[in-house]
């Protein structure tokens, strides 16, 4: 297992607002949260941390790199093995295969970056695979996926059109993806009568804007 600096988990200072929206819902009696595109773990441990013992927490992240040091943050928690299951494996709109491109960093981004010098097959799972069957009711699904949020919750319909998520928190990429696809985004998810509120974000100039969407 990777040795981890977990101070570093500390400096997501541009995602202030979304982490306290996040832990206040965690701290509402949350029994499953789902985190689709865990990277290295902070909302993994935010979600240890803030909700109750009895709280399981599902964390999806398909890059190797970033899920070693999502394996560190669990262990480091004294319950972390017990109520956290992780999955290397990317979240998508059906059951298959996606590429991770590596360089300097890795990504699972829709297009070939200029920095990629490599990459790999992982495999992808939709939400309605996983899930549909089951009587599992998701609390808090947290999306952060690299321009891939609309295929995630295209894998989801079942369970939305279901009510068997009643909270999802997404950052949505707005550079990288189509110009009209933010509004397909929210669209989707006020038809499936969840009320939908952007978390502002005063420091974070990147591009990407953070939504909370709840039945």
């Amino acid at each position: 297992m990777a040795t981890f600096n977990l101070k570093k988990l500390e400096t997501w200072k541009t995602e202030e607002n979304t982490i306290k929206v996040f832990d206040n819902l965690c701290k509402a009696g949350s029994k499953l949260i789902v985190d689709v595109g865990a990277e290295v773990g902070y909302y993994t441990k935010r979600a240890l941390i803030s909700a109750s013992d009895e709280c399981i927490i599902h964390a999806y992240e398909p890059d190797r790199e970033a899920f070693s040091h999502l394996q560190a943050v669990i262990g480091d928690h004294p319950s972390g093995n017990k109520r956290v299951k992780a999955h290397n494996t990317a979240i998508g709109c059906r059951t298959g295969t996606t590429t991770i491109y590596t360089g300097h960093k890795s990504s699972t981004c829709k297009k070939k970056p200029k920095w990629s010098k490599s990459s790999y097959q992982v495999d992808t799972r939709s939400i309605d695979d996983l899930y549909l069957a089951t009587d599992l009711v998701i609390d808090i699904l947290k999306i952060d996926t690299e321009g891939y949020e609309l295929e995630v919750l295209q894998g989801a319909t079942e369970m939305i059109k279901n009510k068997r998520i009643n909270h999802i928190i997404l950052e949505v990429h707005y550079p990288m993806i189509p110009p009209k696809e933010g509004d397909i985004i929210l669209a989707l998810l006020k038809r499936n009568t969840y009320k939908v509120i952007e978390i502002k974000e005063p420091s974070c100039n990147n591009g990407n804007v953070s939504f909370i969407a709840s039945l």
